[in-house]
């Protein structure tokens, strides 16, 4: 990494991930837009993808423009953001959270962190359920609540419940 080139490169999921970060930066505003006062670089990120069982390869290409000069922490902060986006798509997949229509902020905001918090137990027993989907195990949850409550009561103690349930704060 010279300030201006990362490389970071991961295998999982059947297939083999390197991403290429390159960073300009830059210390003038664009035609003296004051909105733009912070910006200091811009990134771009190639993500090269080799399915090891097909062996089909596929290519992204994205752009992004950032207040930080550190190629690094670029890198981290993009990684990041996905990782929260991943967060949102299993809240509007399986909880079907954006079709929530409730009119009272508080409602809203309690529906929201009862969702967050369903979430968290079924990541938690997921390995436990034969790595079924989120939506699978909710459904499960709700078909059945004492053989599941008992799966999940029986391999986890209080502390680790509490620490999967606060953890979920996107």
């Amino acid at each position: 990494m010279d300030g201006r080139y990362y490389r970071e490169s991961e295998k999982a999921h059947n297939q083999v991930e390197t991403r290429h970060y390159y960073l300009v930066k830059t210390n003038t505003s664009l035609n003296g837009e004051t909105e733009w006062k912070d910006l200091r670089s811009f990134i771009c990120c190639e993500k090269h993808i080799h399915n090891l069982v097909t062996g089909k390869e596929t290519e992204e290409i994205r752009f992004y423009i950032s207040s930080l000069t550190d190629i690094g922490l670029c890198a981290e902060a993009i990684r990041g953001h996905w990782g929260v986006e991943q967060f949102h798509w299993y809240l509007d997949t399986s909880f079907e959270e954006d079709e929530n229509t409730a009119m009272d902020k508080n409602a809203f905001c309690c529906y929201s962190l009862m969702n967050k918090m369903a979430l968290a137990i079924c990541k938690l027993v997921q390995p436990f359920m034969g790595n079924r989907s989120i939506r699978r195990i909710r459904k499960s949850f709700a078909r059945d609540p004492e053989t599941n409550l008992a799966i999940l009561l029986n391999n986890f103690d209080t502390e680790q419940l509490r620490e999967a349930i606060s953890s979920q704060k996107a």
